[in-house]
């Protein structure tokens, strides 16, 4: 079992009281269903992968997931994220053995695509990775402040950080938000 880097409070809400408060506030209601669609979209996501892509594309496409997930929440920097995952957990998630689970860490490694490290995943090659992955972040629908379109992508606009490339997931309709941490402006060309 994984357990998370923070602290988790969990509450009991009666569906009485969630029925209110739902009935009350259209934007609350529509939060919930939002979070719904994005969770089955996830579902389904996963379900796909485990149905269709060989062991190191599964793998490749948790990292990427994980990587868009993590940035849109402030938790990841410059494509390297705290990953508190053993190799026996990513073998769970993927849905192979641990002996397989170590075979393809050290291919990804030697693809050049990330650098798997005790809690730590940088990522390497995010275009490769991406290609490998067959990944398009669009099921997961965030998307920036006052952002009109949720389909989001990840891009290079060639900018540069530290001589690296900077990446930036965004959204169609204009809105940025960039992998370089929060407060960090970046350019558009």
């Amino acid at each position: 079992m994984v357990s998370p880097p923070w602290a988790l409070r969990c509450w009991h809400v009666p569906h009485s009281a969630l029925r209110e408060v739902v009935h009350q506030s259209p934007n609350v209601a529509q939060a919930f269903w939002l979070e719904t669609l994005m969770q089955s979209a996830i579902s389904r996501e996963w379900v796909a992968s485990l149905g269709r892509r060989d062991a190191v594309a599964r793998t490749a496409h948790i990292i990427c997931e994980l990587a868009v997930r993590l940035q849109a929440n402030g938790l990841a920097r410059d494509l390297c994220f705290r990953m508190p995952w053993t190799q026996i957990d990513l073998a769970d998630a993927c849905g192979i053995s641990n002996v397989h689970a170590n075979r393809v860490v050290k291919e990804l490694r030697q693809l050049g695509l990330a650098k798997w490290e005790p809690k730590r995943i940088t990522i390497k090659d995010w275009h490769a990775l991406v290609r490998v992955a067959e990944f398009d972040a669009g099921y997961l629908r965030y998307r920036g402040p006052g952002s009109q379109s949720s389909r989001s992508r990840i891009r290079h606009d060639g900018s540069t950080k530290h001589g690296q490339p900077v990446f930036h997931p965004f959204v169609s309709g204009g809105d940025e938000v960039s992998l370089n941490g929060p407060g960090q402006q970046t350019s558009r060309p």
